[in-house]
């Protein structure tokens, strides 16, 4: 087996990602095998990266045959006793039942590996692959989304029949390349924690509150909203929903919000229709505490299809309800929901509300 180890000239804070890790607590690991399943593959490559005395490491076993792969294990497992966290990308499905799989087959004590929390970027990330319109969640993928450029040009899968060529005749070109593919994971998963910082802001805004919103006002035909919050956004990004666009700007704390208006007649829809009747010279319905009082001749018991009310104005579209606020509709088969607004006048609560919805798509 050999160990490669070298000084990073890189100024990390892991608190700044994980508020409650600290930089000495935390082991950023990747494994590098021959196939997906442990009982008919070889595991040959551990590489992780570690602060020691204030100072970032990298480092990696590597196994040079196959018989290695139980010393490359052992080594990873003593590592670990020095740590309480684990962060690395799609872990928790491939690389630690991978390597607790081959623990077992190799008769290994892995409990300071399985004592170790985990951090998984990928699970982090995905839910907001639809927010950052991510192709996929490949790590290369992530990486080309940062602007990050690799020299590494092999995939794992090119890389297999590498080690197996290394295996039985180890050379220093296909050893570089074995190598440096998993350096390369390593330094792109610590790039991926500017996805982190991403995601952190977005769920910061979900939580602002009605004071946030400190501008409204109605320009060309729509609503100009403006959040503001108390730390700056890491990225610029417009999302567009519906009639809704907002629009966040790098190191700005204002976050702006475009809402069309509507100028219509709409529908409010009466879920209970069995409790209204529909008078159709007002094309309306009325509850039946009302209707009694109206000529027989004149009312029908209502239905799913004429149970509304109509009302004319202004509305501006709605992805969220509020008990107290009705909603309106183009018809019964429209999807899309509509509140009325007076001029000068919204909810903060609903406003905030849709901006939440927004972000959880």
């Amino acid at each position: 087996m050999k160990t490669i180890t070298k000084s990073l000239n890189i100024n990390l804070d892991i608190s700044k990602y994980f508020k409650h890790i600290k930089n000495h607590e935390v082991l950023f690991f990747d494994i590098e095998t021959t196939g997906f399943t442990a009982d008919r593959s070889n595991l040959y490559l551990i590489g992780y990266i570690y602060n020691k005395n204030g100072t970032w490491i990298f480092s990696q076993f590597f196994a040079e045959k196959y018989s290695d792969e139980w010393e490359v294990l052992e080594c990873f497992f003593e590592l670990c006793k020095d740590f309480v966290y684990t962060v690395h990308f799609n872990g928790d499905t491939f690389d630690t039942p991978y390597i607790l799989k081959k623990s077992l087959i190799h008769n290994l004590d892995s409990i300071k590996f399985k004592n170790l929390q985990s951090v998984d970027l990928y699970k982090i990330i995905k839910k907001y692959k639809n927010i950052f319109n991510l192709e996929n969640l490949k790590q290369k993928s992530l990486e080309k989304f940062l602007g990050i450029h690799r020299t590494d040009k092999f995939t794992g899968g090119e890389l297999i029949e590498q080690y197996k060529t290394y295996v039985k005749n180890p050379n220093p070109p296909l050893e570089r390349n074995l190598l440096l593919h998993n350096e390369e994971d390593l330094y792109g998963m610590l790039d991926l924690l500017r996805i982190v910082d991403y995601t952190n802001f977005i769920s910061s805004v979900k939580t602002l509150q009605g004071d946030s919103i400190t501008n409204i006002r109605i320009k060309d035909l729509g609503f100009k909203i403006l959040l503001t919050s108390p730390v700056p956004s890491p990225f610029d990004l417009t999302l567009n929903n519906g009639t809704w666009t907002i629009i966040f700007k790098a190191s700005s704390n204002e976050i702006l919000i475009n809402i069309e208006i509507l100028s219509d007649t709409l529908m409010h829809f009466f879920k209970d229709y069995k409790n209204y009747y529909y008078i159709a010279e007002k094309d309306e319905a009325i509850h039946k505490s009302v209707g009694k009082y109206v000529d027989t001749s004149k009312k029908v018991p209502a239905n799913k299809e004429n149970c509304y009310i109509k009302k004319s104005g202004d509305f501006i579209e709605t992805f969220v309800t509020i008990s107290d606020i009705q909603v309106f509709k183009k018809g019964t088969l429209s999807k899309s929901q509509y509140i009325h607004i007076k001029q000068n006048q919204i909810n903060k609560e609903l406003i905030l509300k849709n901006v939440v919805k927004i972000l959880d798509k």
